[in-house]
């Protein structure tokens, strides 16, 4: 059999499962690593997150224990002088936190890192994230303990543990630079990340392995389908070529893939004038084309196929009539062309139109008989008129004999009785 082009159907279809394997084989590696690393991620804040909180809270316990220390106080001077020994002292690590108190005006009256500062305004000093509270000054004026993330005077983004001492109105603060946290966080977490790092070192080579057996898998499944589709295609090839009528397909513009042999005997053309882009349009007479390719562009829109009666045209310019069967061919669930069935109706439309004749043969007898009959009818219409005109005048003469019979009676009896 001659082929125009390879068929695409089930091949297509084998060729994109064998594609969507690999894809998904490839993608296997690079998902679990992707996977690590959001992991990796989310582990990362939310150990950062713990680590704030456990310093939050450990600062708050400082403050309090620096608010214990200076219950009992009258002078708000002795007071102060108080925390600032015990926050140059041990109970704050000066290498990276640091006291202050402000009061109830927002106003700081003493810091172990900046001494200068006292004095200074903190009141619109924004707090960060947190649902109750936008600057300092809120919580100054609310009267509260307060755990978070605010923004220092400088500008620096710092947690912070307050805590209100009611006897002075203070509220005494314990800091830390939060860029000094997430410092000792990432140092912190160096071991983690280099167990992350060898954890990835050794499932990537797994990941290898484990994509070498089974593209290994799918290149002998591949072979497989292939042989099946090669035994397939010889068997298709076989069953269209044991057919009497033509067989083709065509894509999406109408454009012939393959047709049987068949077809070449029946049209004139030859494989190469097929392969040189012959569309089943060239095989429909220019008077019927237009009609054929609108039903055609309907059939493709709504992925369904139709049936057709065409006059069909043949390479030398002779036509025959023919009907035309066709169905969607799919690839992977998107419709690459048409197949179908063109069966030459030239005998039926042969059959008919000798049917035709004889029945207009058959109407003319059965019209001049019928004419014959009307005559013949009339013919005896008009003698049996006749008849009855005849049957008329004999019945009238009969009773006028009987009349006159019975006069002659009547006059021989008077006759009898004069004598």
């Amino acid at each position: 059999m001659k082929f125009i082009a390879k068929r695409r159907g089930k091949v297509n279809d084998t060729n994109y499962i064998q594609k969507s394997k690999i894809v998904h084989l490839l993608l296997l590696p690079v998902i679990s690593i992707a996977v690590v690393f959001v992991l990796v991620y989310i582990g990362y804040n939310k150990e950062k997150k713990n680590r704030e909180a456990l310093y939050l809270d450990f600062y708050y316990q400082k403050a309090l224990h620096i608010s214990q220390n200076i219950t009992g106080f009258t002078s708000q001077e002795m007071a102060r002088q108080k925390v600032m020994e015990l926050g140059n002292n041990d109970v704050v690590n000066p290498a990276d936190e640091y006291l202050c108190i402000v009061d109830s005006a927002s106003c700081l009256l003493a810091h172990t890192k900046y001494p200068e500062s006292s004095g200074n305004n903190a009141s619109s000093n924004a707090i960060i994230g947190h649902e109750n509270y936008n600057v300092l000054l809120d919580v100054v004026q609310a009267k509260a303990n307060f755990l978070g993330r605010y923004t220092s005077s400088r500008g620096e983004s710092q947690i912070a543990a307050f805590v209100y001492i009611k006897e002075f109105n203070w509220l005494l603060g314990i800091h830390r630079s939060y860029r000094d946290l997430s410092k000792e966080v990432n140092a912190d977490l160096k071991n983690y990340l280099i167990t992350v790092i060898l954890s990835l070192g050794i499932l990537l080579p797994l990941s290898l392995i484990l994509m070498f057996l089974v593209f290994k898998q799918i290149i002998k499944e591949k072979d497989v389908v292939e042989q099946n589709l090669k035994i397939s295609e010889k068997k298709f090839r076989e069953v269209i070529e044991m057919l009497p009528e033509v067989v083709y397909e065509c894509d999406q513009t109408g454009k012939l893939t393959l047709v049987n042999q068949v077809a070449y005997s029946k049209f004139g053309y030859t494989l190469e004038e097929m392969n040189n882009g012959l569309s089943a349009f060239d095989m429909i007479t220019e008077k019927e084309r237009n009609f054929a390719k609108k039903k055609f562009e309907k059939s493709v829109k709504e992925e369904k196929g139709s049936s057709l009666e065409f006059t069909a045209l043949r390479k030398d310019g002779s036509s025959f009539p023919a009907i035309i069967y066709s169905g969607p061919v799919f690839s992977a669930d998107k419709l690459i062309g048409f197949r179908g069935v063109i069966v030459d109706i030239s005998e039926r439309k042969k059959y008919e139109e000798e049917l035709k004749t004889r029945q207009a043969v058959l109407e003319g007898l059965v019209h001049e008989r019928t004419k014959d009959l009307e005559n013949k009818n009339a013919d005896l219409l008009e003698k049996n008129d006749e008849l009855e005109k005849y049957n008329t005048l004999f019945v009238g003469r009969e009773f006028r004999i009987k009349e006159l019979k019975e006069q002659l009676k009547e006059l021989e009896s008077k006759l009898k009785k004069l004598s």
